[in-house]
Formats: structure tokens, sequence, C-alpha cells
């Protein structure tokens, strides 16, 4: 009797077992906020000392901008990030010399 009743049951969940097709359109993104930096595997977390004034200078320029409309919509660490890199392409063509 037992035996029945578990046979009864596993057949009951292999019946409302619902068997993806990867064939079947899928959602192309979730719903809500786009993922930022912070899950993009490209990008790492550091922190750096900067002097206060250069900092405060920077994100008033950057809001000054914005408000402005003149250039991109850039945030500092999209700023610090194009400057590094700029700085990096320097040394590789001084290395090249």
């Amino acid at each position: 009797m037992l035996e029945r009743k578990l046979e009864e049951d596993f057949n009951i969940r292999q019946r409302l077992h619902v068997v993806t097709d990867d064939s079947a359109p899928q959602p192309s993104r979730k719903r809500g906020r786009p993922a930022g930096r912070r899950s993009d595997a490209a990008y790492v977390q550091t922190s750096i000392y900067i002097r206060r004034d250069v900092h405060s200078g920077v994100m008033l320029a950057l809001a000054e901008a914005k408000y402005k409309g003149i250039g991109t919509e850039t945030d500092f660490s999209e700023l610090t990030d194009r400057l590094l890199s700029e700085w990096l392409v320097e040394q590789r063509l001084r290395a090249v010399s």
C-alpha cells in the first residue's frame, strides 16, 4: 500500500514537472535597474587618496557641465577611468620608443 502511494506521488510529480525547451523565447532582460559597474566583471572597485580641494573642484566641474549640458554625462568614475587609460597608452608608447 505504501509502495502504491509512493508510486502515485512519483507519477503526479512527473506529470507536473515542466520541461524547459531551449528553443522557447526567453525574456532578454529582467525588469528594474540595469546592471551597474559593481556587477560588471570588467570593473574593479578601488580606493584612492586625492586632495579634498581637487575632489571638490572636479565634482563641482562635473555638476556644472551636467547642468549646462556641456559634453557627455560623465561621472567621477568615468573621468578617472578615461584619464588613467590615456596615461596607460602614453606609458606604452614611451616603452615602445
